[in-house]
């Protein structure tokens, strides 16, 4: 996993998990949790090698038959969120942990 993070880098932002190594999953105080992936630039108008790509874990109610009130959990894909660039994993990842960490001091953050 190339990401490297001081151990209070981002207060508000209470795990990080590895899913590969240009992937994470970043549990915020708010307890939402966004997985965030550094998408390599093949050919774009950008200079940045990196983009950041977001999903949103949501809970959805799941309705049944005797309305026990089951949940699911789904991603939300084309979350809308400031980019984060980065011309290696780690600076793409880093940029975007900042705004999941700022979102945690303002809900009302997009």
């Amino acid at each position: 996993m190339p990401l490297q993070l001081p151990p209070n880098r981002y207060p508000t932002i209470h795990e990080v998990w590895g899913i590969s190594d240009r992937a994470i999953t970043a549990l915020n105080s708010l307890h939402e949790t966004f997985r965030i992936t550094a998408e390599r630039n093949i050919r774009s108008g950008s200079t940045a090698r990196y983009h950041a790509a977001y999903d949103l874990l949501l809970e959805v109610p799941a309705p049944t038959p005797d309305d026990s009130g089951n949940t699911r959990f789904i991603w939300s894909i084309n979350v809308d969120v400031p980019d984060a660039y980065g011309n290696t994993i780690q600076e793409c990842l880093d940029a975007a942990l900042g705004w999941v960490a700022q979102r945690a001091n303002n809900p009302n953050l997009q």
